[in-house]
């Protein structure tokens, strides 16, 4: 399995409890879940314990919001 493969598989893991923590209306869980997916998903060149991980996270965020709102 390459690194992107396992990234994938992690994330996929992540996504799916996710599903359950918010079928269970866990909020602390899904937050803790959301803050893991985020990590995994960004580049390892980007430190994710600055205020610059967290700009770039809002900004995906909502840029992925707007486009699910023009379909």
């Amino acid at each position: 399995m390459t690194r992107e493969e396992q990234i994938a598989f992690v994330v996929d893991f992540l996504e799916t409890s996710y599903t359950g923590a918010r079928a269970m209306d866990d909020v602390e869980l899904m937050a803790r879940l959301e803050r893991a997916i985020a990590v995994m998903k960004t580049p390892a060149e980007i430190e994710v314990f600055r205020p610059e991980f967290e700009e770039i996270y809002i900004e995906r965020e909502v840029l992925k919001e707007l486009e699910a709102a023009k379909k």
